[in-house]
């Protein structure tokens, strides 16, 4: 698929669009630095750290790392497909896969004022077809590093291959799509196990939000293992992108969920974290 036709098909806003086919251009005006990103890909596919590289060569293009970073990954959306279809994924998983550059490059934009990539790292999971979004969530294989953990007659134990399970921030995400991954990941995998290390399963949340919302139904799903004060802010991020300094005074309260995230912040001082463990047995969550 031509990658301006993938850009199209994950909803890349224009202003993206644009700073990619910039510095194509000037790509095309340089055959030296073209050449040079050609090598940087290679490397990147063979599982190199290649963003050193990326960083420098942007300074030379006269651009912005994160903009290079999100052309460069542009460009690896071609070997992306074909490694996605040699494991026998359709398009679909492909290209619901590859919206996560547009959920970045959005966040880049919002947090730092550039249309690109900070999460370089993350987004070569899916580059490299080791991360794959499901229906409404994302699951790459991790090995267990936890104590054993038993519910319901089945057991994970330490060192066991699980499905590590990541929500996009890709609007909202109810029972009935979360299940559909579960089995869709399930039936792909073979895996019954989940597990989940997010803001979301931060247990004294529960009782500052609405108990119908999607995240403590969430919530709900997980039994959770582990949890604990993350000392900061940082994980307003979720909600209002990346600052210096999170004002909870100043920040907006438009939604019913950042109301009741920064009451919690407000009086807990924190926003924290829980692991959690899912078991579905391709029909049902225990």
């Amino acid at each position: 698929m031509d990658k301006y036709e993938l850009l199209k098909k994950i909803e890349m806003p224009d202003e993206a669009v644009a700073v990619i086919r910039d510095i194509d251009l000037r790509l095309e005006r340089d055959p030296g630095s073209a050449a040079a990103l050609d090598g940087i890909r290679a490397r990147f596919f063979a599982g190199e750290n290649v963003r050193p590289e990326i960083a420098e060569l942007a300074k030379k293009l006269g651009v912005h790392e994160y903009e290079l970073s999100l052309a460069f990954f542009a460009s690896c959306s071609g070997e992306a497909e074909r490694r996605m279809k040699a494991q026998g994924h359709p398009e679909k998983v492909f290209t619901d896969s590859m919206r996560d550059l547009m959920i970045w490059a959005k966040f880049s934009r919002k947090s730092y004022g550039v249309w690109g990539i900070r999460e370089f790292d993350w987004l070569a999971r899916t580059l490299r077809a080791e991360l794959w979004r499901l229906g409404r969530l994302q699951f790459e294989r991790y090995e267990f590093d936890y104590d054993d953990f038993s519910f319901g007659g089945l057991t994970v134990k330490r060192g066991d291959i699980v499905l590590n399970t990541h929500i996009p921030a890709d609007g909202p995400f109810p029972k009935e799509a979360r299940l559909d991954s579960y089995l869709r990941a399930y039936d792909w995998f073979g895996i019954d196990t989940y597990i989940c290390d997010s803001y979301l399963l931060y247990p004294p949340q529960v009782g500052y939000l609405d108990p119908d919302c999607n995240v403590v139904s969430f919530f709900r799903e997980w039994h959770i293992i582990r949890s604990g004060a993350a000392g900061s802010f940082h994980n307003l991020r979720y909600l209002y992108g990346d600052m210096e300094k999170y004002d909870i005074s100043a920040l907006p309260r438009d939604t019913a969920m950042r109301r009741s995230i920064l009451k919690m912040a407000d009086e807990l001082g924190d926003i924290g974290w829980g692991v959690g463990v899912l078991f579905c047995d391709g029909e049902k969550i225990y």
